[in-house]
């Protein structure tokens, strides 16, 4: 009898020690993941597809699937310049998730971001890279453009220009 409840007491401490300790990593990734998200609060209203024109700064790339990453490209001079006639000119490679330098031809419009539209779907604002949708979201010189819907990277950006 004696030797059962020391068995007890000794699994107890066993599971009240590791739910600490996942209760430890889910807040330190919470806060990691709040810390890095790029812009916080209430969301521009896009009132123009010209919104995203001009030249917006690299600054991190984020991935959330199959373990949350985030790389600071703030050091770096990565520019993404979404000109008028429907080309994004990227000045450096590099950033995990975004494009190499070069030049690519893009689309800022309303869509679905299924591809078609279903009765609970709204149509959202998706810049399209190569036929490639990329959600979008912007506050005050920020933006954020995102593939995490698919698994992929979302870019943060601060404007330059």
């Amino acid at each position: 009898m004696q030797t059962n409840k020391i068995l007890l007491a000794f699994l107890l401490i066993i599971f009240f020690v590791s739910c600490n300790k996942n209760d430890e990593n889910d807040s330190t990734h919470s806060q990691e993941q709040h810390h890095t998200d790029c812009i916080k609060g209430d969301l521009d209203i896009v009132s123009s597809s010209n919104q995203i024109l001009g030249e917006w700064k690299l600054l991190r790339s984020r991935i959330i699937w199959p373990e949350y990453k985030n790389w600071d490209f703030s050091d770096k001079n990565i520019i993404y310049n979404f000109k008028p006639n429907g080309i994004l000119v990227v000045s450096e490679s590099g950033g995990i998730g975004g494009f190499d330098k070069g030049e690519y031809n893009y689309v800022f419009e309303e869509d679905y971001l299924s591809g078609s539209p279903s009765p609970n779907e709204s149509m959202i604002w998706l810049v399209k890279i190569m036929n490639s949708k990329w959600t979008y979201k912007s506050q005050g010189n920020l933006m954020v453009v995102g593939k995490s819907y698919v698994d992929g990277a979302d870019l943060c950006f601060e404007r330059k220009k």
